[in-house]
């Protein structure tokens, strides 16, 4: 380069020990690090999980109606004396109870509750293959991306610069 720039009577605006050595990225984590720390860190994996909990629960009291309910009551009422009455109080015991005899509209409760279940836990399988698969496809970009750069560090770039240099040599 010094013979080239004598010959020229200036600088060259470049100069070989002014190219950075290029460092290729490396994935720092492994793809099953990255995808648990998806299905930790996104909002929606928990969304979906309270979504299938909310379900389940809803199944379970759907499953308590078939059992007898009973209640059992007390009412006391104060009346004011007025011209009419002497202000009689009232007390009063209530004891019920009901019997599931209809049971289609139970099973009907349960068996929405069991969709509702099935539906919330194929959206989240969903949701979790598509997060997991542009997971590993970026992931397998960066590696590929990664080997290519290794190469050309290695390969490409070395070779290029003992050209150059070969070819200035000459000139």
């Amino acid at each position: 380069l010094a013979e080239m720039e004598r010959h020229l009577s200036s600088t060259l605006p470049f100069s070989l020990t002014d190219l950075a050595d290029f460092n290729a990225p490396t994935p720092a984590r492994s793809l099953a690090e990255l995808q648990g720390e998806a299905e930790a860190n996104r909002p929606l994996f928990a969304s979906y999980q309270a979504l299938v909990k909310q379900y389940q629960a809803q199944k379970k009291l759907a499953e308590l109606n078939y059992k007898p309910d009973f209640k059992v009551g007390l009412a006391y009422t104060f009346r004011e004396p007025t011209g009419a009455d002497k202000g009689t109080d009232f007390t009063g015991i209530e004891f019920g109870i009901d019997l599931p005899i209809y049971r289609a509209k139970r099973d009907a409760a349960v068996a929405e509750a069991d969709a509702a279940i099935t539906m919330a836990l194929e959206q989240f399988r969903d949701f979790q293959s598509t997060v997991r698969f542009n997971i590993s496809d970026e992931y397998s970009r960066l590696e590929k991306n990664s080997s290519q750069a290794k190469l050309y560090e290695s390969g490409i770039i070395p070779l290029a610069r003992q050209t150059f240099e070969a070819v200035l040599s000459g000139y």
